[in-house]
């Protein structure tokens, strides 16, 4: 299970998870915190904005050759672009000083810390214990714009990069053109344009529209590959390796340089060796 759903609003997992931990600290906070100013809460409103900003920053130092041809795509947060670890080092280092600086904060702040952290391990490894350690590629099956069943396992077996999407989703429009670049520039890779839950008619509409030519559009009329893969976000994109095994995912829109980074982890998955491939 990859993401939540509530009513037509998909919740990624993980950041469902990190809303709940931090409200979770934020009620303990707020119980145990003085009355001085500032409170507790205050501090960790600034933990966690700075926590998000390391987490950034960290990425991009992490994928800065991809960055440096396209700097305003650093400001696109919506992309998902974060390593957690960065945050983990700034927010530790910060809390550190505000124990230290603060001995009026420090109880509370440390036992919002510690409800936070366990609400967050606790449900992640709830979800981690409950997902399959090595997610295969469901065998759905699909259609062709032609009406041609197929099967998705059976897509020109080796490295994958696979797209549910629709035109409807203002997110898939906008990173569509990506993907189209990315699939001439990585022959030797299948992408695959699994459209939810619409007719051929406006599938091909949409593609003479917005000039796009794409291989291996396909069909699932009754959305079935997003619930085989617990997944109710639209954009999804799954990088499958040649075993047909899910070695990474990407909820929400791509950037030029999220796909690249993706590009790069699955190479790096299926090789053993970084990926050298100018993007």
């Amino acid at each position: 299970m990859q993401t939540i759903t509530f009513g037509s609003l998909s919740i990624p997992l993980d950041r469902l998870l990190l809303i709940l931990a931090f409200a979770g600290a934020l009620v303990i906070g707020r119980l145990l915190s003085s009355t001085q100013r500032p409170s507790a809460n205050d501090r960790l409103w600034m933990l966690l904005i700075a926590g998000l900003i390391g987490a950034r920053l960290g990425f991009i130092a992490r994928h800065w050759s991809l960055y440096a041809p396209r700097p305003l795509e650093m400001f696109y947060i919506w992309d998902g672009g974060f390593w957690w670890p960065g945050a983990a080092v700034v927010a530790v280092t910060m809390g550190i000083v505000y124990l230290i600086r603060e001995p009026e904060n420090r109880r509370a702040l440390t036992s919002a810390a510690l409800v936070g952290g366990l609400i967050w391990l606790g449900g992640t490894g709830l979800t981690t214990w409950l997902t399959p350690r090595a997610a295969m590629l469901p065998p759905v099956e699909m259609r062709r714009l032609d009406g041609e069943p197929v099967v998705m396992t059976d897509i020109e077996p080796g490295l994958r990069i696979i797209n549910l999407w629709a035109t409807w989703c203002g997110p898939c429009r906008r990173e569509m053109p990506a993907l189209e670049a990315a699939a001439n520039r990585h022959p030797d890779i299948t992408f695959v344009f699994a459209n939810q839950r619409e007719s051929a008619a406006t599938v091909r509409q949409y593609l003479e529209a917005q000039s796009l030519r794409l291989d291996n559009v396909v069909l699932d009329a009754n959305g079935r590959l997003g619930q085989a893969l617990g997944s109710g976000m639209l954009p999804t994109t799954l990088f499958v390796d040649r075993g047909g095994r899910i070695v990474d995912w990407h909820l929400g829109e791509l950037t030029t340089v999220t796909l690249a980074a993706g590009v790069q982890q699955l190479r790096r998955t299926a090789t053993g060796a970084p990926d050298t491939t100018d993007e």
